[in-house]
């Protein structure tokens, strides 16, 4: 672990990572821990409803949140005005380059931090996809605390399943969670892994499932 400051770097035109601690091979950025249970979530697309009980989040398509990319600042109201953020969801698939999956997670730890220098409670994101993305996927997520999980589409295809799984087992070894926000299913695998792991699964349905479940009342 290396901690030091790099020259002034322009990602979000602010210097978000001044004074950062940089870990791993590819100096991925720290967060700081949290214990922050979510009791509700609701995605940045429907922001205009959020208030301070929602913990907001990004598991949905990226074009619904690169404007964050582009201009942070201006959504740091809407940060402040709800009880949690969940960091960015970046999209990662094994066709991409080695290179992209890297900044995919950069960029989710570099938004975390922005965030909480700015007084925001952040649960980190954890994302991955094929085993090569196992080596750096989880740096920068502190030890023994919140993390957060979206596995809507990721646990229902035989393609992407074992990948998913095999990475949500890594990620219990190395950040050792006490809690486990988990945005869709919740496979046997997954709530066993826990279990033993003596980590708590706080489960929350995707707006697509709630959506089919008004439709059948």
């Amino acid at each position: 672990m290396r901690d030091y400051t790099r020259p002034h770097l322009d990602v979000f035109n602010i210097a978000v990572l001044e004074g950062a601690t940089f870990v791993g091979a590819y100096d991925i950025p720290l967060l700081k821990v949290s214990s922050h249970v979510p009791l509700d979530v609701i995605a940045f697309s429907r922001r205009k409803h959020a208030n301070e009980s929602h913990c907001l989040h990004f598991f949905e398509d990226d074009r619904e949140f690169y404007c964050l990319r582009r201009d942070p600042v201006s959504y740091l109201p809407l940060f402040h005005s709800v009880g949690s953020v969940i960091t960015p969801d970046f999209s990662m698939s094994p066709d991409m380059p080695l290179w992209m999956q890297i900044e995919a997670v950069g960029m989710n730890r570099t938004v975390g931090r922005w965030l909480q220098t700015n007084g925001v409670e952040v649960i980190p994101n954890a994302r991955w996809c094929d085993k090569r993305s196992l080596s750096f996927a989880f740096d920068g997520i502190p030890e023994c605390g919140t993390v957060a999980v979206g596995s809507h589409g990721a646990v229902k295809g035989r393609e992407v399943r074992p990948d998913f799984l095999n990475g949500f087992y890594e990620m219990i070894e190395r950040v050792h969670p006490k809690t486990i926000v988990v945005y869709g299913t919740v496979p046997p695998e997954m709530r066993a892994a826990a279990d033993k792991a003596n980590a708590h699964i706080s489960q929350h349905r995707t707006q697509t499932d709630i959506a089919h479940s008004k439709r059948k009342v």
